[in-house]
């Protein structure tokens, strides 16, 4: 009978224990900080209101910093304070800062010598500590979104602009040094082709990109030759977007440009050549050459070879205007008129080089622009 009465008490009085020490627990809060992008200090993160439904504790705090990818800005540590019962915000609070510990990352050396955010997602946890009784607290986080002085912005071509080259140079801006992205952040450019019911926003939204450029690094994008071609008279829309770790977190203004339908040309006909080239050149367009060409010897077939401004042969289709078919490379004594049209896969603008031998393999040249 004596050692149950014993156990029975032991176990009320475990029972005891546990149940003060549950209170205990739960005494101490974070209602809430006081933060700003505008203003990060180590003094701005310790900025917060503490609420102790206990008794008067001993405490001290430590607030972290850290990126969109988790990365540690700062950490910052008080001095021991003294929590009374009730609300208390950090003026009452009489701390000081015991120790501040920046990150190695370029962005917390910025911040260090700046005090401000860059733009972007960041982080923010505080912990109160005990620092004598002890207690436990609930670690406080919160997401802090900065776009202060920041701009992500679109340059050439202009909204709804008429572009004249199948390889524009897609310009944009950004107001920040790339070296303060943060790890799993960087820049992309997305362009895609609307239909006719589309702005360019939608477009960018729902249509399958011809054009997705990842992790940039510069201000300046050509359209690649080797990317799917633009087409005459064809809409196209595109913008900027800065990600984290896989998800859009700003991004430009979408706008859209349009591939210009040339007007019809008339063909220039004929140019002669010479037995030597001096500084001038001829312009053509629609990517055809008329030229006219005087055998002295007996005739065989037309020897003629173009090159391009790197002095690579380029294919292309000789058009004979001495022959009904205009099919024939056969070439006639006295005066020949032939023209050449540059395939669409080597015609790019800049200077081309036309050269024909004679039967004595004398040569006659021509520079010419395709414009």
């Amino acid at each position: 009978m004596e050692k149950t009465l014993n156990y029975f008490k032991i176990t009320c009085l475990l029972c005891i224990l546990t149940c003060s020490f549950s209170a205990i627990k739960a005494q101490v809060s974070i209602v809430n900080a006081n933060i700003s992008a505008y203003n990060i200090s180590p003094n701005s993160l310790s900025d917060v209101n503490i609420l102790n439904t206990g008794k008067s504790v001993q405490a001290t705090l430590q607030t972290s910093l850290y990126n969109s990818s988790h990365e540690l800005i700062m950490t910052v540590t008080t001095s021991p304070f003294t929590l009374q019962n009730g609300l208390n915000n950090s003026s009452s609070l009489r701390y000081t800062i015991a120790g501040t510990q920046y990150g190695s990352t370029n962005q917390a050396e910025y911040i260090k010598k700046a005090h401000v955010l860059p733009s972007g997602l960041f982080s923010y946890c505080i912990k109160v500590l005990p620092a004598g009784t002890y207690f436990e607290a609930e670690e406080y986080c919160q997401e802090i979104e900065s776009d202060i002085s920041t701009f992500l912005l679109l340059v050439n071509p202009s909204d709804k602009d008429t572009i004249d080259t199948p390889n524009p140079n897609l310009i944009w801006n950004h107001s920040e040094p790339f070296n303060l992205l943060g790890s799993g952040e960087s820049f992309r450019m997305v362009v895609a082709e609307l239909s006719a019911d589309q702005n360019a926003e939608a477009g960018i939204n729902v249509n399958t990109p011809i054009l997705l450029k990842n992790n940039l690094r510069e201000h300046m994008v050509s359209y690649p030759v080797n990317n799917k071609a633009l087409v005459l008279g064809k809409r196209y829309g595109w913008q900027v977007q800065q990600m984290s770790n896989g998800r859009i977190i700003n991004k430009s203004e979408a706008w859209e440009f349009t591939l210009r339908i040339p007007r019809h040309t008339t063909d220039i006909k004929y140019f002669t050549l010479q037995r030597k080239l001096d500084g001038g050149f001829y312009t053509i367009e629609n990517n055809r050459l008329f030229f006219r060409f005087d055998e002295e010897y007996t005739s065989n077939k037309l020897n003629y070879s173009v090159y391009n401004s790197k002095m690579e042969k380029v294919k292309t289709t000789l058009i004979n205007e001495n022959q009904k078919d205009g099919n024939s490379d056969t070439k006639n004594s006295g005066h020949n008129r032939f023209g050449i049209e540059i395939s669409e896969l080597d015609a790019t603008e800049g200077l081309y080089l036309l050269e024909v031998s004679n039967e004595k393999n004398e040569k006659f040249m021509l520079r010419f622009l395709i414009k």
